[in-house]
């Protein structure tokens, strides 16, 4: 059996390696404070938020086990995001004595129960003896990530004690690398519960080593990354993204450009954007360009009118439905180039970041999929080689994804419902 220490540093997982520290300043000041002051504060906003989050969801959690048969012995489907409800949805809907399962109530239209509950708080109070056995473990991470022990403190317990009391059947998550996630995957371990993990994204060095009892990845790359990361722990298979399963149809094989799509994260500095698209919309006057913010991303971008310049609501509008409006893509470091490219839209690569370190994170450069922008000048320069002449790139991605080109793609959902029917 795994010590704690062990497992509490797992779940700290992208803190301990690096992950954190790497990212942009403005992006880090939300996981992690520079002093110790400031560490206590983001410790207390944290509580808060917590204890609103109980406030609002636990009736609902209360409601639905006046009849614990809507909980107990389920499936349990896992989602924090709306990346992970479409990545998981096409695969809950094909199963049968499925409840989804969330943290918050972003999805109060979708019949989510909220796993909040004043149990939770009570075992903050562990903190001490569980930063202290942090801490004697290895003292330079305890102290510098002390705001990420507290934030993590009890989520194991918690979730051994949910799992425990209401015996859901399997867990699916498409995070592996989250706090309640991970908290989640190593407590249904601890209890001989089935989990499956099924990715919503590209991975990348920084996630932890697999941990389910199923794995169903996407394609070889996704496979290599893991096997770096670690022992692998449960079954693997290579099945494609069923979340394309009912977008292959709409793979573009016309050759103009019309529209151009911009994609953004959180992690992208604004300046570097408004320099980018002031420029290349001016160099392309008969283009129309359409910008598309991820999910997470709740930044005002203040873009100035233009009669060429829309925005998709990334809310209300799925990154595939986002793509089949596009003709080519512009983006950062972001798994929505390896989407498009399945949809046979040719994609380039522009650092709006800034950072070096965040550059190429999911390898798409490197393994030839898309192409590198190092200039303003370069975007408009690959805008206009596709004008002229646009080539297939939906075969690039065969790395990425096992499924492409195979009499199997499209039919991503079906492999996953008769491995999970298989455990």
């Amino acid at each position: 059996m795994r010590s704690m220490v062990t497992i509490y540093e797992d779940i700290l997982h992208m803190y301990y390696n690096g992950y954190v520290k790497s990212l942009p300043g403005q992006l880090q000041k939300k996981f992690i404070r520079k002093t110790l002051t400031g560490k206590w504060i983001q410790i207390i906003v944290y509580t808060i938020s917590y204890f609103k989050k109980w406030l609002f969801g636990s009736m609902e959690l209360r409601n639905h086990l006046v009849n614990r048969k809507k909980i107990v012995g389920k499936i349990w489907v896992f989602a924090e995001t709306r990346n992970q409800y479409n990545a998981l949805m096409p695969l809950a809907e094909r199963l049968q004595n499925v409840v989804w399962v969330g943290l918050y109530r972003d999805f109060d239209s979708l019949g989510f129960i909220y796993l909040v509950g004043l149990k939770r708080v009570w075992m903050w109070f562990g903190f001490v003896k569980t930063y202290k056995k942090l801490k004697k473990n290895n003292e330079q991470k305890a102290k510098e990530y002390k705001e990420a022990v507290y934030e993590m403190t009890g989520l194991y317990e918690y979730c051994v004690f949910l799992l425990k009391k209401y015996k859901p059947s399997k867990v699916i998550v498409s995070n592996d690398h989250s706090f309640f996630t991970r908290s989640l995957m190593h407590a249904a371990r601890h209890l001989s519960i089935d989990t499956v993990y099924i990715q919503h994204a590209s991975v990348s060095g920084y996630f932890p080593p697999l941990l389910a009892s199923l794995n169903l990845l996407e394609g070889n790359h996704a496979l290599e990354t893991y096997e770096k990361a670690g022992i692998i722990r449960g079954v693997v298979k290579l099945i494609g993204m069923p979340k394309f399963d009912d977008y292959v149809k709409f793979r573009k094989f016309d050759k103009e450009i019309k529209i151009v799509g911009i994609a953004l994260n959180p992690a992208d500095n604004v300046g570097v954007i408004h320099d980018l698209v002031s420029k290349i919309i001016i160099a392309n006057s008969s283009i129309k360009f359409v910008y598309r913010k991820h999910p997470m991303d709740r930044r005002d971008l203040k873009f100035t009118d233009d009669s060429n310049l829309f925005e998709s609501n990334s809310q209300k509008e799925s990154a595939f439905k986002f793509l089949t409006k596009v003709d080519l893509l512009i983006g950062g470091d972001s798994s929505i180039h390896l989407e498009a490219t399945l949809l046979n839209i040719p994609c380039v690569y522009y650092c709006f970041s800034g950072l070096k370190s965040m550059k190429d994170y999911y390898g798409f450069i490197k393994n030839g999929m898309i192409q590198d922008a190092g200039t303003v000048e370069d975007v408009c320069s690959f805008i206009k080689k596709n004008e002229i002449e646009k080539e297939p790139v939906f075969e690039k991605a065969k790395y990425y994804n096992e499924l492409v080109g195979t009499v199997m793609e499209g039919k991503s959902i079906n492999l996953a419902v008769e491995c999970i029917s298989q455990m």
